[in-house]
C-alpha cells in the first residue's frame, strides 16, 4: 500500500523543510514539495515533524521490568530505530 504524508516539516540532516513525503512497503519513494499520488492513501500531517527514525539516546535497560528483546519488539515497530545502552 501506498502512503502519501502530505504537508509536514520534513527533519534531516540538512535541516528541515515543508515538503510531502510518499511511501510504500515501509519505502520512501519521493520527498518533494508537492507530491500527486492517486493511488496512495493521503495522511494529512501538516504542523507534524516527520523524522526518518528515532534514537532513543536514554533508556536505561538494565532497571527496566523487561528484556532488551521484549522492549525492542515494543518500540521498533513504533518508529524508534536506535536505542543507546551502557556496556
Amino acid at each position: 500500500m501506498k502512503y502519501l504524508f502530505r504537508g509536514g516539516t520534513v527533519v534531516s540532516g540538512r535541516g528541515t523543510r515543508r515538503a510531502d513525503v510518499l511511501v510504500e512497503d515501509e519505502k520512501i519513494l519521493r520527498v518533494a514539495r508537492s507530491i500527486t499520488a492517486p493511488e496512495a492513501a493521503v495522511i494529512d500531517v501538516e504542523g507534524q515533524l516527520l523524522l526518518p527514525g528515532f534514537i532513543d539516546a536514554h533508556i536505561h535497560l538494565e532497571s527496566s521490568l523487561v528484556s532488551p528483546k521484549e522492549f525492542a519488539k515494543a518500540v521498533l515497530p513504533h518508529g524508534t530505530t536506535t536505542v543507546i545502552t551502557d556496556p
